[in-house]
């Protein structure tokens, strides 16, 4: 279960870490008005127990991005 958590922490500091450096290019391509500042701790939390789904969500977008 440790194991589960500490894989979970690292994924959850590596999605914050790029989203916030990308958080300006990402505004413009929504064409948005707010610029991303962090996670809140809710989504911090579910981000670490439910990142197997994650992984796989990001694996499925990988694919189909080579496909196009």
């Amino acid at each position: 279960m440790i194991y589960y958590l500490l894989i979970g922490i690292g994924i959850t500091f590596i999605v914050e870490t790029s989203s916030i450096h990308y958080a300006e290019e990402i505004r413009i391509l929504n064409n948005d008005d707010e610029v991303f500042d962090s996670f809140r701790m809710i989504e911090r939390i579910a981000l670490i127990l439910l990142w197997p789904i994650i992984i796989l969500i990001i694996i499925k977008n990988l694919i189909k991005k080579d496909d196009e």
